[in-house]
């Protein structure tokens, strides 16, 4: 009997243990990761149940699973290994061991400078032939923020040398500055040359960072500006040319970042024949920063395996994100991931340049550097007719640098008038931004596209700000030219409000500049007629209240008008009452009520004949 009960009894088990493994799959597809019985354990609880079970009864319920809890990202230290760990901490012991031997070493003279130096040599060359030999990632296109020990072996390998370069120059005085900012160029370089191969970013970084800090680290003084400028431009082309093949967003705009900024620097002191090799640098880093953004896309567009498309990296996403939060104040968003770089870096580069030039020839007047600026932004504006239709934000930030470098070459011309005259540029500038602004309006080619027409409407508000405040301010009496500026910008923002107002969506900024330019109107009415005599600002304020409320019937926004032409009337009851009624006398008191009543019964016999006669009674 104990025979016959053997077979089954095994059977019985194997069922078991399939369904006990199916169930394991299936828990460990929802993610449940409970701890799990040993499999010896199982058996002999499954071997129980199944006895318990009667015969016939077939397989045995499997009990109802744990409800899975949502997923939560893990902290960032469970979720690096073993061998991570234990790379990173050998390597800081290894660097702590070598800089307590070195300290032990000088404490005692047994090694010379000269031994110091070819120590730090033999060092950098060893991490780097120990980098060299580490197996490369599996991935042929590992992502940026991932660095293995191989990398952090050649890092090290080239921290070595740039700072064995630095010690031998700054500190033994082995070597001269200017050799030792040539092996910082070579050290870039072969950082370079490695990032291009790895396909990392970060050797790139630390290219461009270290080689722009070596003229702060080895400074040789103002009569080093001489070599300064082919050191800053080869760092610039190399930044370049590694954006170029790699698209890398970061190496980009640290090399334009630190670029512009050790040249604003050093423009402070460049004079002399200095200022020469400084200015040519300047039009070389602004024609290469203009272009290098849009030549990006057209050596992709060639299939070169030389050009490979960018990884996605945390400081492009990042980027991308805070730039388009911006953009989309204006109703804007940028589409590709080197947008930015495009939109903002091609934008400003030729600001950079005449501000720039302009430090290092102070001599030369603001209207020639405001005439470079003017001459780029038609360059652009003609660029812009000829260009590539097939890449339409390409034409788009041609046509916005058009718009953008007119209108500050206009405004650093203007300001070099206004010093040329002996007068102030303030009523300049106002005048020449109004106009800047409609003549962008009643182009054809800058008016569709969203940005140069976003740019006039902003340059308006300005304008008209500047208007009200200069007003409000109650500074008297203000030269005929600054009124006149005013006058212009109240026309731009009147022309703002009548190409607005057909535009549900710009229905409350049409508003605003409509009513901004009215108050600036009246404001100006009051100051200038106010001058010679009071009751002429409530005669032209009744004028223009009647006006209103009569126009109001002809035009779109009526409501608008008629609100602001009754509390027009309402100013002028106002000043006829407080001001006119105690400041003049008897008889011209008589005249102004009179002219204001005639002018209101003509207002509203006017808006009864247009409104129709009422409507015969069917009584």
């Amino acid at each position: 009997m104990s025979d016959s009960i053997g077979p089954d009894i095994e059977d019985r088990l194997a069922s078991v243990e399939s369904a006990i493994a199916a169930l394991a799959a299936r828990v460990d597809e929802i993610g449940f990761a409970g701890p799990r019985a040993d499999s010896s354990t199982s058996s002999r609880a499954a071997s129980g149940a199944t006895d318990a079970t009667p015969r016939g009864a077939g397989n045995p319920t499997p009990p109802p699973a744990r409800a899975s809890r949502a997923p939560r990202a893990p902290p960032w230290l469970t979720t690096r290994s073993a061998e991570w760990w234990l790379g990173r901490i050998g390597i800081l012991f290894l660097c702590l061991a070598l800089i307590l031997l070195y300290d032990y070493a000088v404490d005692r003279n047994w090694i010379t400078p000269l031994v110091r130096v070819i120590t730090g040599i033999g060092v950098g060359a060893g991490l780097l032939y120990a980098g060299s030999r580490m197996s490369r990632p599996r991935s042929d296109t590992p992502t940026p923020n991932d660095i293995g020990l191989r990398e952090l072996l050649l890092g090290g390998g080239l921290a070595a040398w740039y700072i064995t370069a630095y010690a031998a120059a700054a500190r033994y005085n082995l070597i001269t500055i200017p050799t030792a900012r040539l092996l910082y160029v070579a050290l870039s370089i072969l950082a370079a040359w490695i990032g291009l191969v790895e396909k990392r970013s970060i050797f790139g970084l630390v290219a461009i960072v270290a080689g722009f800090a070596a003229p702060f680290l080895l400074s040789a003084g103002p009569e080093s500006i001489l070599a300064f400028a082919p050191y800053v431009a080869a760092l610039t082309a190399l930044g370049t040319l590694l954006y170029l093949m790699r698209g890398w967003q970061s190496v980009l705009w640290t090399t334009f970042l630190l670029s512009w900024a050790v040249v604003v620097i050093a423009a402070n002191n460049a004079t002399g024949r200095r200022s020469v090799s400084l200015t040519l640098l300047l039009v070389a880093m602004a024609a290469a920063f203009v272009r290098v953004p849009s030549l990006r896309r057209r050596l992709l567009e060639t299939g070169s395996s030389r050009y490979t498309p960018a990884t996605p990296s945390r400081f492009g996403d990042w980027l991308l994100r805070v730039t388009n939060r911006i953009a989309s104040v204006a109703g804007e968003k940028l589409p590709q991931p080197d947008s930015p770089a495009l939109w903002i870096i091609a934008l400003a580069s030729p600001l950079f340049m005449v501000w720039a030039a302009s430090n290092v020839w102070p001599e030369v007047t603001s209207i020639a550097w405001g005439g470079v600026l003017f001459v780029a932004g038609l360059a652009a504006f003609r660029m812009s007719g000829g260009s590539d239709r097939g890449d339409a934000e390409l034409q788009h930030v041609q046509v916005t640098a058009a718009s953008l470098w007119t209108l500050f070459g206009l405004l650093w011309a203007a300001d070099g008038v206004g010093r040329a005259l002996g007068t102030s540029a303030d009523s300049i500038v106002l005048a020449v931004a109004s106009l800047h602004a409609v003549a962008v309006l009643e182009l054809g080619l800058l008016r569709s596209y969203r940005a140069p027409r976003k740019l006039a409407y902003f340059t308006a508000a300005l304008c008209l700000f500047a208007v009200l405040s200069e007003e409000a301010s109650g500074f008297r009496p203000l030269p005929p030219w600054q009124t006149v500026a005013e006058l212009i910008a109240i026309a731009v923002a009147a022309v703002v409000w009548k190409r607005l107002r057909s535009n549900s969506a710009s229905r409350v900024a049409a508003i605003l500049s409509g009513l901004g330019a009215y108050i600036a109107l009246l404001m100006i009415v009051d100051r200038v007629l106010g001058a010679i005599w009071t009751p002429l600002v409530t005669a032209v304020y009744a004028i223009a209240g009647a006006a209103l409320l009569v126009a109001s019937k002809r035009v779109v926004d009526r409501s608008v008008l008629r609100k602001l032409g009754g509390l027009t009337m309402l100013l002028v009851v106002f000043r006829l009452f407080v001001i006119d009624l105690a400041g003049v006398e008897t008889i011209w008191r008589v005249l102004l009520f009179m002219l204001c009543g005639l002018l209101f019964l003509y207002t509203s016999q006017r808006l009864q004949a247009e409104r129709g006669p009422p409507p015969p009674s069917t009584t």
